[in-house]
């Protein structure tokens, strides 16, 4: 499945702009911020990394912190104790990721366990000091745990681990393709059918990772291994299995992108073939991170999208349904980069934590935002090609229409971030409409209403 150039350059660009949106995005303190889950007491628990330490974390609704605990030593001069992944397990909470205390050619795959006021129950390493461990799944019939990552032998493998609920090891094993491999997620679908998604570079061209998808008993017998992806940089960051016994793999792609990459999401039947693939994106970069579903007939995505200019990442929202069809998009930040890894869905709010450079260092970045208040039609449709020149821009940017419309039916309106409405000259030729903006910098919303749909677009001026 492949949308045509102008849809997707139009859908990327579309922003979701509510005043009285129950929304927020923020900075909740150094570090970066990796995943996010709902704990039992209706608040949010995230984890990540600070000061080279592994960081978890109790927040609230709005991303106020109840409680942060920090793990993983220090010792070395360069520490590098990271967490990826967090899941719950029963009533505790397993966080996965990396354990480097900075003393020099020692990295292992990490594994914390906490309850639910942050205390730690244990914390484990596994595999050598080559590894780390990036995903876990939970087997709640079995009551045991596998973790997958990487670990480097002769070269970079798939790590997959299998302990029980007190962090004891129960087999490791590796899978070499011959080449680089990366596990990035991994999902169950019955005690004996786990999955396990990634990255390889075998048999790609010019040496380029490629998504691969392996299915592996509970022994840690390798059944099953599919490859997904073209000639150039195709990547797998998250996967997870639907109903039908299929799956939907999210990434990114250069192969079959429009700009530099885009969003890329593969769908699988149960024996692991492609239904269909598709790609999210414009003239510039765009990645997807993570996904959620909480419906299989809307599904949503986490990840960046830029606009065009160095430090112009902003963290992306979109829903697709289950063909692949974009919903809904919405994206934060936008003054330096930001990046979404992690979101959940909790009382009707989409939550995601990432990543923001705005204090010039790594800053955990918040949004949340109320699911049935994005203010779109259920599909939106864009019924006519255009495009918006130079954005970024220093005091004007022109809307150009691809086919003869009536521009004097058309009321363009130009706002601020906080909603305040500004009177801009607007100067309308043919289908060419020219748009001062307003004398301060930053970002800007253009808005306007075409057949019953509203359209609106950011615009930033430096």
């Amino acid at each position: 499945m492949r949308l045509g150039y102008l849809h997707f350059f139009t859908l990327i660009i579309f922003h979701t702009f509510c005043f009285g949106q129950a929304s927020v995005d923020k900075i909740i303190g150094k570090g970066t911020g990796n995943s996010i889950v709902q704990s039992g007491d209706s608040n949010l628990i995230i984890c990540g990394d600070r000061d080279g330490r592994l960081l978890v974390s109790k927040i609230d609704s709005s991303g106020n912190e109840i409680w942060t605990n920090l793990f993983g030593l220090t010792t070395g001069s360069s520490p590098n104790n990271s967490g990826y992944n967090l899941i719950k397990v029963e009533k505790n909470y397993l966080i996965t990721g990396r354990y480097d205390p900075g003393i020099g050619a020692y990295n292992k795959a990490y594994a914390v366990m906490v309850n639910e006021s942050g205390n730690l129950i244990w914390e484990n390493n596994y595999g050598n000091n080559n590894s780390y461990s990036k995903y876990s799944c939970y087997d709640s019939l079995s009551k045991v745990i596998y973790i997958t990552g990487s670990i480097k032998n002769s070269s970079f493998d798939i790590f997959l681990i299998k302990i029980d609920t007190s962090g004891n090891t129960i087999w490791e094993n590796s899978y070499d393709f011959g080449s680089s491999e990366i596990g990035e997620s991994i999902s169950l679908l019955d005690p004996s059918n786990i999955f396990v998604a990634g990255n390889t570079t075998s048999g790609s061209a010019n040496n380029m990772f490629n998504g691969f998808l392996l299915q592996i008993d509970s022994s840690g017998l390798m059944n099953l291994q599919k490859t997904f992806g073209g000639s150039q940089q195709d990547n797998i960051y998250d996967f997870k299995i639907l109903p039908d016994g299929g799956s939907l793999l999210v990434g990114s792609s250069n192969s079959y992108s429009v700009g530099n990459s885009d969003a890329w999401i593969v769908r699988l039947n149960a024996l692991g073939d492609t239904l269909w693939t598709t790609t999210v994106g414009g003239p510039f970069s765009e990645a997807s991170y993570s996904l959620f579903i909480d419906d299989p007939s809307k599904i949503w995505i986490c990840g960046k999208t830029n606009l065009g200019a160095p430090y112009l990442d902003q963290g992306w929202l979109f829903e697709i349904d289950s063909a692949g069809i974009l919903l809904n998009t919405i994206n934060f930040g936008g003054v330096k980069n930001e990046s979404l890894y992690g979101l959940t869905i909790l009382n009707r709010n989409i939550y995601s934590i990432g990543t923001s450079t705005v204090n010039l260092n790594d800053s955990i970045y918040f949004v949340r935002t109320d699911s049935l208040t994005l203010g779109l039609s259920s599909k939106a449709e864009i019924n006519f090609t255009h495009s918006i020149f130079p954005n970024p821009t220093e005091s004007f940017f022109y809307f150009k229409f691809g086919q003869p419309i009536s521009l004097s039916s058309i009321n363009f309106s130009i706002y601020d971030w906080n909603g305040i409405e500004y009177e801009c000259p607007v100067e309308k030729e043919d289908q060419l409409i020219k748009i001062e903006l307003p004398e301060l910098k930053g970002l800007y919303i253009l808005s306007f209403r075409i057949s019953n749909i509203n359209y609106t677009y950011k615009i930033i001026k430096y």
